[in-house]
């Protein structure tokens, strides 16, 4: 489901990664979790995330 719209040729990998990137951001800024437990999303989401290929 995508909320917020993105240029047609952005591929869904990319997609993905700004979404992550935009909840990093919004829980670093807001301290909804500690910072430290917060810069270890990435290396949670990413790999969640899948490599793209299909």
């Amino acid at each position: 489901m995508k909320i917020l719209p993105t240029p047609a040729e952005m591929p869904e990998a990319a997609n993905t990664v700004l979404a992550a990137i935009l909840w990093i951001a919004v829980w670093w800024v807001t301290e909804a979790i500690p910072i430290p437990v917060t810069s270890l999303l990435p290396l949670i989401l990413f790999p969640l995330g899948g490599d793209g290929n299909k």
